[in-house]
C-alpha cells in the first residue's frame, strides 16, 4: 500500500466493536445434527495436539458450504481463511503483507499483477491462475467493491494474473490480496458463464446476469477444497464440534504446529462454561463483565484486542418517520452510550463520541483537529432531544409518548441478536432510555442469523447491527455503513434499510455512494482526507446509524495447550477478527501446542 496513505499507526488507540465472532461476517444459526444418528457431543478425536477454539456455526442440513452465498453459509470465522486461503495476510504493526497463496505482486499503475505459489488444493490439483480469475468473475457478479476500480482480470498461464486497473486506487492492494480465493472445481462451471455474461455486454443488472447469481446462490457444495492448512471433516461434523485435521497437501503443511483444531459451536451462553472448564483455549465472544471477571478469577490471561467497530441502531427507511434525519438526531441524544457500552462489555465497550461512521480512533487520522471539532457528538441530553423533536414537528402527549401533528405515536420495534449477549444487554438500556425519553420501543430477540435474513430483507422497523469494519482505510467502514444493509448490496434478498444513497444536507445535494467510492481513488493522501472528511460531515448530519459503542475484545486465552506469544508482541496490534492475529500465529506457526 502506497505509505503516505497507511494510516495504521502503531501509535493509533485500538478500538473495537461487533457481536460475538463476528464482524462483518455474522455468526450462523444455532444448528442441527446433519445426521441424527451421530452423537450430539462426541469426544474430541483422540491422537495429536489440538488448538481449540470456538465460533458458532451451522450444519446441514440448515447449513451450506457455499463460499458466495452468507444466508446460513457453514461459517467458521476466523479460522476460514486457514481453509481457503487469501492471496496474502496483511499485519498492522508494520503495514506489511505476508504472502499466503500469492507468492508476489507488483502495482504497476494500470496493472495489478500477482504471481502465484506452487500450491495444491486438498483434491490434489494445482491452485492456478484460473481459480483466482474465477473468483473475482464471481465477486463481479456480486458487485463487489474492487469492481468499482477494476476493468477487467486475466490470466497469464497458470501462474500470472492480470488485474486491469480502471481507476487507480490505494485500496487496490488490500481488495485484491485479502481476498479468499475459492477452486474452480467447485465454482468453475458457474464463473464461465459470468464470465460470458460480461463479454457479451451484460452485467449482474440484466435478466441473464440475475438468473446467474441465483444459480450461484443455489449451489450446495458438499465441503469445502482447503487450499489452506486444515479443513473440515464434514463426516464427523455435529452441533457441537467441528474437526479440522491437517491438509497434507497445503503449502506450508509442514509449518503449521498443531495436528487439529477442534472448534466448538456456540455463542456466548454455551462457550462459556467451556472456556471455565478447560475444553477452550481461546474465544472471541462478547464476554459480560461479569463471565470475565470469572475467567480473571481464574488466571485466565485476557486479550483486549482491537475491532474498530460495534453495535449501531439501523433503521428502515420505508418506516416513518425514521427516514428523517431529526429523529435520528433525537434518538440520538435521548441514548447513553457509555452506560449501554458498559453493560455490554464493562471497559471493553467504550461509547462513541464523533458519530461519523468511523471508528473514533481511525477517523481521527483522517480529518484535522478543526473539522473534527465540528463534528456533532449528540452527547446524553434529553433536553436537547426534545427541542430537536419538536422542531421537526413531533411532541409529547398526555402518556408521555411522542406523536406526529395527527396524533400518531412513535411507536417501533428494535430487534437485535438474542445470542450475542453483549449486544442483548446493550439493547436493553437503549429500550429503556428510549421509552423514558418518549418512545414506545417493543424489544425483540431474534437468533443471529435469522436477524442478518431478516434486515437483508427489510423485515424490521429498528435493528442492532455492526457499523464499521476494522480496516485503517475509512472506505471499508462507510461500505458496511452505507452498502452491506442496504439495497446496493442485499439484492435478491430485499432492500434491507432501504436508505437513498443520494440525499440533501445543510451542504447541499450528495451522493453518499460515490463520496464513499471515491474515498479509495488516487493514491494521494491529502486528496483521500478531503473526500473523507465531506463523508464524514455527512454522515454525522444525517445519522444513517446511531452508532452506540466501540467493542475492545475481552478474549480469554488458556495456556493449557497453546504456548501463546507475549501481550505485547507486535502482532497483536491486529484486530482479532479482520486480520486476525490468532488465523497468523496458527498459519506461520508462531504458536504451537505444549
Amino acid at each position: 500500500m502506497n505509505k503516505k496513505i497507511s494510516f495504521l499507526a502503531a501509535g493509533v488507540a485500538l478500538a473495537m466493536a461487533a457481536c460475538s465472532p463476528g464482524v462483518p461476517t455474522a455468526p450462523t444459526a444455532a444448528p442441527k445434527p446433519a445426521d441424527p444418528a451421530k452423537p450430539a457431543a462426541p469426544a474430541p478425536a483422540a491422537g495429536g495436539n489440538s488448538f481449540n477454539g470456538a465460533w458458532p456455526y451451522s450444519i446441514p442440513p440448515e447449513g451450506h458450504f457455499n463460499a458466495f452465498n452468507s444466508a446460513k453459509q457453514i461459517n467458521l470465522g476466523i479460522y476460514a481463511e486457514l481453509i481457503q486461503q487469501p492471496l496474502a495476510m496483511f499485519k498492522w504493526a508494520d503495514s506489511s503483507y505476508a504472502p499466503a497463496l500469492a507468492e508476489k505482486w507488483e502495482n504497476k499503475g494500470s496493472t495489478f499483477e500477482v504471481t502465484l505459489r506452487d500450491a495444491k488444493w486438498s483434491d490434489g490439483k494445482a491452485v492456478t491462475s484460473a481459480d483466482v480469475v474465477n473468483t473475482f468473475v464471481l465477486r463481479r457478479l456480486q458487485n463487489t467493491a474492487e469492481w468499482k476500480y477494476l476493468g477487467g482480470i486475466e490470466a497469464k498461464g497458470d501462474k500470472l494474473v492480470v488485474f486491469n486497473v480502471k481507476t487507480p486506487s490505494s485500496l487496490m492492494e488490500r481488495l485484491v490480496l485479502r481476498t479468499q480465493i475459492r477452486d474452480s472445481q467447485t465454482y468453475g462451471a458457474i464463473a464461465a458463464k459470468a464470465a460470458a455474461l460480461y463479454a457479451g455486454g451484460k452485467d449482474h443488472t440484466s435478466d441473464e446476469g440475475k438468473a446467474i447469481a441465483k444459480e450461484l446462490s443455489d449451489l450446495r457444495p458438499a465441503g469445502w477444497i482447503a487450499s489452506g492448512p486444515y479443513n473440515i471433516d464434514v463426516k464427523s461434523l455435529t452441533e457441537s464440534l467441528a474437526t479440522l485435521p491437517k491438509n497434507a497437501n497445503a503449502w506450508n503443511a509442514s509449518k503449521v504446529k498443531f495436528d487439529k483444531l477442534l472448534i466448538y459451536q456456540g455463542e456466548t451462553a454455551a462457550v462459556t462454561p467451556l472456556v471455565l472448564q478447560g475444553d477452550v483455549d481461546y474465544a472471541t465472544h462478547g464476554f459480560p463483565p461479569a463471565t470475565e471477571k470469572s475467567f480473571v478469577d481464574q488466571g485466565i490471561r485476557i486479550q483486549r484486542s482491537p475491532l474498530f467497530t460495534g453495535p449501531g441502531l439501523y433503521f428502515n427507511y420505508d418506516v416513518a418517520p425514521l427516514d428523517k434525519p431529526a429523529v435520528r438526531q433525537a434518538i440520538a441524544q435521548a441514548i447513553r452510550r457509555d452506560i449501554s457500552g458498559q453493560a455490554a462489555l464493562g471497559q471493553s465497550g467504550v461509547a462513541v463520541k464523533l458519530m461519523a461512521g468511523v471508528s473514533d480512533n481511525v477517523i481521527a487520522q483522517w480529518m484535522s483537529p478543526d473539522d473534527i471539532a465540528k463534528l456533532n457528538k449528540y452527547e446524553y441530553n434529553v433536553d436537547k432531544a426534545a427541542e430537536t423533536m419538536k422542531a421537526a414537528g413531533f411532541t409529547k402527549g398526555g402518556d408521555g409518548i411522542c406523536a406526529d401533528a395527527s396524533g400518531k405515536k412513535l411507536e417501533f420495534e428494535l430487534s437485535f441478536p438474542s445470542d450475542f449477549a453483549d449486544w442483548s444487554a446493550s439493547a436493553e438500556t437503549v429500550v429503556n432510555d428510549l421509552n423514558k425519553f418518549g418512545f414506545k420501543i417493543t424489544p425483540r430477540g431474534v437468533q443471529s442469523q435469522q436477524h442478518l435474513a431478516d434486515v437483508n430483507a427489510g423485515k424490521f422497523q429498528m435493528a442492532y447491527r455492526a457499523w464499521g469494519t476494522a480496516n485503517p482505510h475509512p472506505f471499508y467502514s462507510y461500505e458496511q455503513d452505507l452498502f452491506v444493509h442496504n439495497y446496493v448490496r442485499t439484492g435478491a434478498a430485499g432492500k434491507g434499510m432501504n436508505m437513498p444513497l443520494k440525499q440533501k444536507t445543510s451542504k447541499g445535494d450528495i451522493d453518499l455512494e460515490k463520496l464513499a467510492l471515491d474515498t479509495g481513488v488516487g493514491t494521494d493522501a491529502a486528496s483521500q482526507k478531503k473526500i473523507v472528511t465531506e463523508l464524514a460531515m455527512a454522515y454525522n448530519e444525517l445519522l444513517p446509524q446511531v452508532q452506540i459503542f466501540e467493542r475492545y475484545g475481552n478474549n480469554p486465552m488458556r495456556d493449557k495447550r497453546v504456548n501463546w506469544l507475549p501481550a505485547d508482541n507486535a502482532i497483536f496490534k491486529n484486530p482479532h477478527q479482520v486480520d486476525p492475529f490468532t488465523t497468523i500465529m496458527i498459519q506461520e506457526g508462531m504458536i504451537g501446542g505444549k
